[in-house]
């Protein structure tokens, strides 16, 4: 350094006196990149919109940037350099320029030095990623995601606890992916649940265990058919869910036990024992030959079984293609006999051998989904085949009505082969074809209600291994040379990695399959080959297997690094492939909202193309539904990290998803071109449209506390009237808390409605509804604010909460259409009422808002009131026009879940008693779900019951606290989907 300063010594100084006229000052002519809050503190900014500065003190809606600046003018002549008189009058010297350039490669190489030796002191510190560009808002569901920090990392099994433990009786982990994932790693909706946890009433989701008091113990041995009082019905069926009756001592179960030895007189079977739940049979040692006798007294009439099996491989067969029809029917012929469709039983079922049993499972199930099949999500197509006076195949396999018993007894065939051990294709058949039943069933609710699909589709590929079907088959030819059953492995194979690839990215589960285990081929088809007669539909459906190895090798991408437990992913790439495997789902995919995805379909045959359609939309359904969970982790992430700009962006992307993906998806498949598809199409219907509501409720608990702790400032009145910045804010906040209570009101009618005919629906309505209830209410909020307050979200501007409302108003808007949307069969109309008659609406109003409106009485208050009810705003639905209805659809399904959970305590001695029974499983398990319809589910009454006999358990609304006000959380139990 002694040589530098030597140096600079030797350089004359530069006298810069002349460069400027004393007379005038120059002013700065450069703008302020800092926002103006940060400014006026002078505190540090990073330049977000808003700064997480702005953010942290609450006043996101206030941080602005300056703009406007004067420009600055460069002159086309270089200036010259001048220099004082004394240097000019020096001559010039050749040691003064080397002097010059030494000193400035000696400062440099300074510089460098402190600049390594920085970076060894400081190796964890890296310079702050600002952002220079402001974030535009996505205009449509495929709008490229932003690029973001290289070193900005997600893991998506941080920040919740995935196990849940009740004792010893219950332990469920739930993958990242999943709901139950998603409410735990959202603060807001983990503190509701909590909330509920701590409350008596809603003990169903604690981890504490019951206690053995006498009141539980005589509550689990009462008979289900004798309680008459919700109270007593609820608490026996709480205390089975939570396993109470797995840790009871038998001597307490069997203590002061009164023996009934009265024994039914009907000479036909009991539920029980179709249903055949116990393994002794009665206590004999011959199961099989007993299990033979029922198989005679459940089958049904001929030209229902005929008719039924030829619907299923021309209308089924084609969605789940894991027979050979011609062998099939072969066995079907040698065990019912020859076909015939005459309207009579048949004279004797021939079982010869023990595996005619699993033909008969299988036979029995596709007996059960291909009835179900028959149902139209529209009323009006049900109806006018019931009230046609023209007798159909249609009218008459609805007035011959496959029961669930055919279910219970397939099961107990299955259940006599010991297929966890050894097994063969027919059997695997018949447990594969349970599998698929349990996910498309409406009484199932698969995934809500002891769902198994991640443990049932793990045995699966188990069993699959074990048979050998992972293998290419051609390379087997000593043994594997039957093309049609080579065929037929080949597609179950793909079948089973299509499962395994959903339930990765829709629960979050680690895939089961590892492509270094298989070499089988993709399908192909030809002439010998072929499961069907229909050479060209089967053509079609091998071409559908190819989409995964193509198409959705995206998103298979996606779950192998998105899924490892001990490495973080890097959110650019998971942003970026995201993107791409949306512009895949938009261009071949969305066969309703891009007309050209339907290009790719070579076949000009109806059932064909419909087919196609059908298939597509099944995909794009489910993997949207799984963008909303990967967005709302983002979502969460950057709300985490208080970069708000960001968490917008997701925030109105998962908005732009529901609104223009999922709604006219919805629509078609309730009202449209595929309301025929229900059977395959709803599962996956009931899942996205239960995501998109969550979403709603997480927005509305983040918007009402907001709202509410700016009305418990004490300041709040005055600053109302005085800071007109600080009214505009609440107002917004307001009108966005109106519109997402509304739309999440109606987002629940449409799953209540869905509701009178699939399980699942109906208790995420219940859930839905009473969770909106408790989020609506302003005491929630009062006594959450000490956790709350640590949590800074939803702190947007003005220009992002306009963003925000307006989506959320279109997106309520297009769920009004589909709640007030009338059906008919000779054209199809929008129910929509003059403005001037929008008063007369009954509105079922918000706690919370109500709260709102009568502590704010001030001038800029009753404006917001006025604004937020206007004729264009958002209708509420007619939630309560029918409660005798909506008790019905509960009685109905509890009934159902009460003999699913315990099927010894009915002793419904004749099929014809089995009226609840058959209300969920024939005609109003599937009645016709037109929104607007507040007729009774018994509308089609395809058997004519009189139903007035049957027993009244129609709980009050205050009963469901024990389990279904809860069910969001209860969800967490058991949820499970592989939709």
């Amino acid at each position: 350094m002694t040589e530098i300063s030597s140096i600079s010594n030797n350089i004359p100084e530069v006298n810069n006196s002349s460069c400027t006229s004393p007379s005038t000052t120059r002013k700065r002519n450069k703008p302020t990149l800092v926002c103006t809050n940060c400014k006026k503190k002078k505190i540090k900014c990073d330049r977000k919109n808003p700064c997480s500065s702005c953010v942290k003190m609450n006043v996101g809606y206030t941080c602005t940037y300056e703009s406007k600046f004067k420009s600055v003018e460069f002159k086309a002549t270089k200036k010259k350099k001048s220099f004082s008189p004394e240097i000019k009058s020096q001559p010039d010297n050749l040691e003064s320029l080397p002097l010059q350039d030494e000193l400035l490669r000696l400062q440099s190489r300074v510089k460098q030095l402190e600049s390594i030796l920085g970076k060894q002191k400081r190796p964890s510190k890296t310079k702050p990623y600002t952002r220079n560009q402001p974030i535009e808002f996505p205009t449509n569901p495929i709008t490229p995601n932003p690029i973001v920090n290289d070193d900005d990392m997600i893991n998506i099994y941080e920040g919740y606890t995935p196990l849940q433990m009740k004792g010893n009786i219950r332990r469920i982990s739930y993958g990242p992916l999943s709901w139950v994932a998603i409410v735990k790693k959202d603060p807001y909706l983990c503190l509701t649940w909590k909330n509920y946890c701590n409350k008596s009433s809603y003990s169903i989701i604690n981890t504490r265990l019951p206690q053995f008091t006498s009141e539980n113990i005589s509550a689990l041995k009462s008979n289900y058919e004798k309680l008459k009082d919700s109270d007593k019905f609820f608490q026996k069926r709480f205390l089975e869910l939570e396993g109470f009756n797995e840790i009871i001592p038998y001597k307490s179960l069997t203590k002061n036990e009164i023996i009934n030895d009265t024994k039914s007189e009907s000479k036909r079977p009991t539920f029980t024992e179709i249903s055949l739940a116990k393994s002794i049979f009665d206590g004999r040692l011959d199961p099989e030959l007993q299990l033979i006798e029922k198989i005679k007294i459940i089958s049904p009439k001929k030209k229902v079984f005929w008719v039924l099996i030829d619907r299923w491989f021309k209308s089924v067969y084609n969605f789940f293609p894991f027979l050979d029809e011609k062998s099939f029917k072969k066995e079907l012929v040698k065990i019912f006999g020859p076909v015939s469709y005459e309207d009579k039983p048949f004279d004797k079922v021939k079982i010869e051998k023990k595996l005619d049993l699993a033909n008969c499972a299988i036979c029995f199930i596709l007996l059960r989904m291909t009835y179900l099949s028959l149902f139209s999500n529209r009323d009006c197509v049900n109806a006018s085949i019931m009230k046609s006076e023209t007798e159909s195949i249609e009218k008459y396999l609805f007035q011959h009505p496959i029961n669930i018993s055919v279910i219970e007894v397939a099961n107990s065939c299955i259940q006599c082969f010991p297929f966890t051990r050894k097994s063969n294709l027919n059997v695997f058949q018949a447990v594969l074809y349970m599998r698929i039943y349990r996910n498309v069933a409406p009484e199932e609710g698969d995934g809500v209600d002891g769902g198994d699909s991640q443990v049932s589709t793990a045995l699966l590929i188990q069993m699959a291994y074990n048979l050998g079907l992972n293998r290419e088959p051609s390379k087997f030819n000593d043994l594997c040379n039957d093309e049609k059953t080579n065929h037929l492995s080949r597609k179950i194979w793909s079948y089973l990695l299509r499962s395994d690839l959903m339930l990765c990215y829709t629960l979050g589960n680690p895939k089961t399959i590892n492509k270094k285990h298989y070499d089988i081929k993709t399908p192909y088809v030809t002439k010998e080959n072929s499961n069907i007669e229909d050479l060209e539909m089967e053509t079609a459906i091998v071409d559908t297997f190819v989409y995964l190895e193509n198409e959705l090798a995206y998103i298979s991408k996606v779950v192998d690094y998105i899924l490892d437990i001990n490495n973080s992913s890097s959110v650019n790439q998971l942003s970026t492939d995201l993107h791409a495997f949306e512009k895949v789902l938009h261009n071949f995919f969305n066969v309703v909202g891009n007309p050209t995805a339907e290009i790719s379909i070579q076949s000009t045959r109806p059932d064909i193309v419909l087919y196609y359609q059908s298939t597509k939309l099944r995909i794009f359904l489910s993997s949207k539904t799984a963008l909303i969970a990967f967005y709302h982790l983002i979502y969460l992430h950057y709300e985490k990290i208080l970069d708000n700009e960001l968490s917008f962006f997701y925030l109105c992307k998962i908005y732009q998803i529901g609104t223009k993906d999922l709604v006219p998806q919805i629509r078609e498949i309730l009202h449209g071109k595929y309301s025929s598809l229900g059977l395959i199409l709803n599962p996956n219907l009931q899942l996205a449209i239960h995501k998109v509501n969550s979403f709603n409720m997480s927005c509305l608990v983040r918007v009402n506390y907001n709202l509410r702790t700016m009305e418990n400032n004490k300041n709040h009145p005055s600053r109302m009237q005085t800071d007109l910045n600080y009214a505009e804010h609440f107002h917004k906040l307001s009108s966005i808390s109106n519109n997402v209570r509304r739309t999440s009101d109606l987002t629940a009618r449409i799953l209540a409605r869905i509701g009178s005919r699939y399980y699942y629906a109906w208790r995420t309505s219940k859930a839905h509804a009473g969770l909106i209830q408790a989020l609506s209410d302003p005491d929630f909020y009062d006594k959450q604010t000490s956790c709350m307050k640590k949590i800074k979200a939803f702190q947007f501007t003005p220009t992002q909460l306009n963003e925000c409302d307006k989506l959320i108003h279109t997106l309520g808007k297009q769920m009004e259409k589909l709640v007030y949307y009338k059906d008919t069969i000779d054209g199809q109309n929008y129910d929509s009422s003059p403005p001037n008659e929008f008063e007369k609406i009954p509105i079922v109003a918000s706690e919370f808002t109500k709260h709102t409106n009568n502590n704010n009485t001030n001038s800029a208050t009753s404006t917001v009131s006025n604004e937020l009810i206007t004729p264009s705003s958002i209708r509420s639905p007619l939630l309560d026009t029918n409660k005798q209805d909506s008790n019905y659809i509960d009685q109905m399904w509890l009934s159902m879940v009460a003999m699913k959970y315990d099927p010894t305590q009915f002793t419904l001695n004749e099929y014809e008693d089995l009226n609840l029974l058959n209300s969920v499983n024939n005609s109003n398990i599937l009645p016709p779900i037109n929104l607007m319809n507040e007729t009774s589910p018994s509308t089609i009454n395809l058997q004519a019951q009189d139903n007035s006999n049957q027993p009244q358990i129609l709980p009050d609304q205050n009963d469901f606290n024990l389990l279904f006000y809860n069910t969001e959380l209860d969800l967490i139990d058991n949820y499970n989907l592989d939709h």
